[in-house]
């Protein structure tokens, strides 16, 4: 699993001075999301976010764009085990039941908007394309 904190050295200023010290800064990652609905997979997008949480956010970004409406509409969410998936707890992959049709175009427009560039991508190779390699 992800850190959500990682070790730094930084430089502390106080009123005793100047030193260098140890401390730990948040992390933000991409995660990729994708759906199987009906047998197919589709790959909605990108976000970014502090690891953790990553199943509740996976489904309240499809809650919140009526992708699904009720708890029922989801049969599992997962971490992707795909073979030769490197990110694998960067790429989430949720089932739905059989009786969601997802309407998942719209979904990229609206991931688009953020001005960091990764969001709005449809995979993370479409990011290292780009020269950016997630850790």
């Amino acid at each position: 699993m992800t850190e959500r904190l990682r070790p730094v050295e930084v430089w502390k200023v106080s009123e005793d001075g100047i030193r260098r010290g140890p401390d730990q800064v948040v992390t933000e990652e991409p995660l990729e999301i994708r759906l199987t609905a009906g047998g197919r997979t589709h790959r909605v997008g990108i976000t970014m976010r502090t690891p953790g949480g990553d199943f509740e956010l996976a489904a309240g970004l499809l809650f919140a764009e009526r992708v699904i409406r009720r708890r029922e509409d989801v049969l599992a969410i997962r971490y992707c085990t795909d073979p030769g998936v490197e990110q694998r707890f960067n790429v989430v992959t949720v089932d739905l039941a059989p009786w969601v049709q997802p309407e998942v175009g719209h979904l990229r427009t609206h991931l688009a908007t953020a001005a960091c560039g990764v969001c709005g991508k449809a995979t993370l190779e479409a990011l290292t394309m780009q020269g950016c390699v997630p850790r």
